[in-house]
């Protein structure tokens, strides 16, 4: 049981600062972040996040078609540079359709931070 106790504590810590090195080095857990959206109504036809800094197309395809929750970024999407913040629209298409909604996100060393835009996207 004392076992179960110190993983699960282990899972809850994102980011710790080593105490022998300097206040730039972290270690990071395993733990891999995605966000995601619910999009209402029927299934989206297609779907992407568009990087507003450089113009690229970000494209998650690892999820469940019959779900309504769709990814708009995950931890390999973007650089871990503390600091940085990237404007992300997330891009819906339905028939002939198309919905961008805004998003920010920001990086610790570890993860992707969802500083504003929706949980749900009504489509």
């Amino acid at each position: 049981m004392k076992n179960i106790y110190l993983l699960l504590l282990f899972f809850l810590i994102c980011c710790s600062q080593s105490e022998d090195d300097s206040n730039t080095d972290f270690s990071c857990t395993l733990i891999f972040k995605t966000e995601v959206v619910e999009v209402t109504g029927a299934a989206l036809d297609d779907f992407y996040s568009l990087r507003l800094s450089n113009g690229d197309t970000l494209r998650l395809e690892n999820y469940n078609l019959s779900d309504i929750y769709y990814p708009i970024l995950n931890d390999n999407s973007i650089p871990h540079i503390k600091g940085i913040v990237e404007r992300i629209d997330f891009v819906s298409i339905r028939r002939n359709q198309i919905q961008k909604t805004p998003y920010t996100f920001a990086t610790d060393d570890c993860h992707i931070i969802k500083k504003s835009g929706l949980d749900v996207i009504n489509f």
